[in-house]
This record gives C-alpha cells, structure tokens and sequence, in this order.
C-alpha cells in the first residue's frame, strides 16, 4: 500500500524504466513505479473522465489503466456521432460551406463509414443530414446577431486547454474543448456555445444547467477576454429521433467558476486518497448502481471483480508524458495552473 511521497515529474523517472525483453525499436519498454509514485494515467483528467470518477471509481481505474473491455459497436457509433455533428456545427457556423464542412466531417468519421445506431438514428449519413438542417437554418439568419470571436488571430473555434492542479503525490491535469466563442455584433458580448445531441423525445435543459463543462469553460473565456465575471452558454442541441434542434442558454458567473475550481481540487484529491489507500493496482470502489447507464452494461461488467494486474495494460514508457497522435508531446492553445485562475 503506498502513503507517502514527494510531488512527482513523471519525466525524471528514467530510474524507474524496466528493462525491454526485446530491443527492437518497435518495442516500447515498461515502466515498474515505486511504492510512493502514482501511477501517470491516473492524474491526466477531462469532463467526461470527472463524470467516470463521480459515477465509479473502479470503471474510471480500469478505463485510465486500458483494461481489456467488451466491444459494443452502438457506443462506438454514439460517440462518433456526437463528436462528427458537433464539429460539423462548429465548422458551418464558423463560415465553411456545406461541402466543406461536409468533407471535413467525413475525415472526423473515425469508425466504419456505413456503421449505424438504427433506434437512435445515429450514422454519417444522419450527421449530415443534421449539418444540411442547420445550414438551412443559417441562411433563413440563424444566429446571425453573432460572429465567431477571435483568438490569437484565428477563429475560436475548437480551442484547446489543460490545467495544472497541484496534489501530493503527482500534478494533476485537467483538458478540454472549447467548440465555439461567439461575440455579439451588437453588444460585444461573449458566448461560448455548446453543441449536443440527444437521442430522447425530449430535453429536459435543467440536465445542462450545472454542466460542470460548460463552467469550466469560463477559465478559459477569461484568457481570451480578460477578467470577464459573467458569460452565457449557448447550448445547441440535435434531437436525432425528432429532426430538430432546442436551443437554450444558461449565465455563468465567477462564483460559479471559482465552485468549479474547487470541485476540480476534490477530483484530484479523492484519485490521491484512493492511491494511498489502494494502491496504483488494488481494487478501488464499484458503485454497482452505476453498471448500467443509457440502456448498456458496463463494458467491465463481468471483469471489475477479478484482479487488476490481470486486466490492466502495463504502463509504457511513452505514457510518462501526453502524447499526440503522432507520438509528439500533446499542445493545447492554453496552458494553465491553479496559480493562474486564482
């Protein structure tokens, strides 16, 4: 069980490499972690990561330590949907044409091309049919009281960040997206909008209310503006199975975000007493209430119990650090520490 220990940079931990049982170059090697240092996939965090750790410590241990998981292609279909219509929105409001936005959705289309959730009406084929709708409605003057704002010289659009929290054991990060800042022509003011989709018959926007996301997203708002204390969120939302979008919106204020940088603090420090208490690798807490979610098991359903050793992924040496793609340390538009935002 470990308890004790300094804060960590994970990139001096060239002590701690194991060795490779095959030097080859297309083999990365092993890391073996001390007893104090916490394992790094644990500290790196975002939205959706935060809700995994609220709903269940154990999926949200299994799923940062790449554990063996059953495949379900509905989800996979889900979540390219989501990510495919709101780049699309973000793409067409920002001044791309149709085909374009189109052209770039289908390179944003990361699994099968003809892949699709019939009873949520989620495909491709649906993303655009969602994207043509909107730009329907942009030309009939659809938003047409705002501009995309601009940052660093470029539209805000798809703004990146990362912030630094510091723990105990280790500096815990926390990432996200921006998919829109739009400025008000006449007023000048600043809206960050939010794009959904909701495969329910309805909406019930209070669920989007508190969005811890959209919260968070003031942090940034503030870098781009400066000191701002209020700001709204526009939520755009596509209802699959209705064919239509509900908009609604909701003021933020810098009580609010100071709330949210608290809660963020709590994240980091329940992760640091679960390693303390459990270890990198012991079972940490299930919440079986939370095996089920949207009509689907848990993808560790019938794993979560068994030893974590057995189901995890050994860390790598290129996991010390966030990378990209491409294998290059990760970049974000906005580098931020706790120190920052006070």
């Amino acid at each position: 069980m470990a308890n004790s220990g300094n804060d960590l940079d994970f990139s001096m931990l060239d002590d701690s490499l194991g060795d490779s049982t095959d030097n080859t170059s297309n083999i990365i090697p092993t890391v073996e972690l001390e007893d104090h240092q916490i394992d790094p996939r644990y500290v790196r965090s975002s939205y959706s990561s935060s809700q995994l750790l609220h709903a269940c410590p154990r999926k949200y241990q299994l799923k940062c330590l790449q554990a063996e998981k059953a495949e379900d292609a509905s989800t996979s279909v889900t979540f390219a949907f989501g990510k495919t219509v709101g780049f699309g929105i973000a793409e067409l409001v920002s001044g791309n044409t149709l085909h374009q936005t189109i052209f770039k959705m289908f390179l944003e289309w990361d699994v099968d091309f003809l892949a699709e959730n019939v009873k949520q009406k989620k495909s491709f084929a649906h993303a655009t049919n969602a994207i043509q709708m909107l730009a329907s409605r942009l030309e009939d003057g659809e938003l047409s009281e705002y501009v995309v704002a601009t940052c660093a010289g470029k539209p805000a659009a798809e703004l990146s960040f990362r912030i630094k929290f510091p723990g105990k054991h280790a500096i815990h990060t926390y990432r996200g997206y921006l998919d829109l800042v739009l400025q008000n022509i006449m007023t000048g003011e600043f809206t960050v909008m939010e794009n959904k989709t909701n495969s329910g018959t309805w909406v019930n926007h209070y669920q989007y209310k508190n969005s811890s996301q959209a919260t968070g997203y003031g942090v940034v708002l503030d870098q781009i503006e400066g000191d701002k204390s209020s700001y709204d969120v526009l939520y755009f939302v596509f209802m699959t199975k209705l064919l239509r979008y509900e908009e609604f919106s909701f003021p933020k204020n810098y009580h609010q975000r100071a709330l949210w940088l608290r809660d963020r603090m709590w994240d980091v420090q329940t992760v640091e007493r679960l390693f303390e208490q459990e270890g990198n690798y012991g079972i940490w807490p299930m919440n079986g209430e939370n095996c089920t979610a949207f009509g689907r098991n848990c993808e560790y359903m019938d794993v979560c119990h068994l030893d974590t050793q057995n189901l995890m992924s050994k860390l790598k040496e290129n996991q010390l650090q966030e990378l990209d793609k491409e294998g290059n340390i990760r970049e974000y538009d906005f580098e931020l520490t706790l120190e920052d935002l006070l």
